[in-house]
């Protein structure tokens, strides 16, 4: 299954992404959006600290206070 993250801010965002043994940085730009491989569950750290785990089956939007699920 993929996660799915969207940035809503009005800046571009840097997000580490953790699922497993893997780990890497996404970039995204106002609006975009990616989608990543997370089988049981995965880590999600923005610049300034704010980290939470989410569920393959979760859409995360990034706004200005950190991490919310999509509706």
């Amino acid at each position: 299954m993929a996660l799915t993250l969207t940035n809503i801010r009005a800046d571009p965002v840097t997000v580490r992404f953790m699922a497993g043994g893997d780990t890497h940085d996404i970039n995204l730009g106002p609006g975009e959006s990616s989608e990543e491989a997370c089988d049981k569950g995965c880590l999600l750290t923005l610049a300034d600290g704010t980290e939470q785990t989410f569920l393959p089956e979760d859409h995360v939007l990034i706004n200005r206070d950190g991490f919310a699920l999509a509706e």
